[in-house]
């Protein structure tokens, strides 16, 4: 959903084109690839509660930007637009990855996260009767739903206090 929300917001600065689409899908690839070199390289920034309220509060921070009220060429509001829905996309990856290695079954895993990309695919027409900025609060809610389940399975990870 962040991705067809930041394509959607690039073009109203830029057109619809094949070069502002490559530009968001290869933003979200690195930002998923930075998410699992922290994650392989620095174990401890994964901890789910933490990546959890980061991915809320990106996800919030891109809801309220007012991003046509930024000043300047467009390639400023566009770039400013691209690093904020990023963000989440590199928390929900950081997320994804730690809860993907604690996981007891990977191929029960890769089949949850391929719902979960089928489901917020369907969402994304909820853009047709709210709007798009309404996918973000989708977003967050869904993402809330799924700490809950987070915190209701209480992996050692998520209860875990490092001193």
């Amino acid at each position: 959903m962040l991705e067809t929300q930041v394509i959607s917001r690039l073009a109203l600065f830029f057109g619809t084109t094949w070069q502002v689409n490559g530009i968001v899908i290869s933003a979200m690839l690195a930002a998923l690839l930075l998410a699992n070199a922290v994650v392989e390289r620095i174990p401890k920034l994964a901890a789910p509660k933490w990546n959890l309220g980061a991915l809320l509060a990106g996800l919030a921070l891109a809801y309220w930007v007012p991003f046509e009220r930024i000043g300047g060429p467009p390639a400023i509001a566009g770039t400013v637009a691209i690093v904020v829905f990023s963000v989440p996309v590199v928390f929900a990856g950081m997320l994804f990855a730690s809860q993907f290695c604690a996981a007891a079954s990977k191929s029960a895993a890769l089949g949850a996260n391929l719902l979960g990309a089928v489901a917020g695919g369907l969402m994304e027409n909820l853009s047709l009767l709210l709007g798009m900025r309404a996918l973000l609060l989708i977003a967050i809610g869904v993402y809330a739903v799924a700490g809950i389940g987070l915190w209701r399975n209480r992996s050692p990870e998520w209860t875990r206090v490092d001193i």
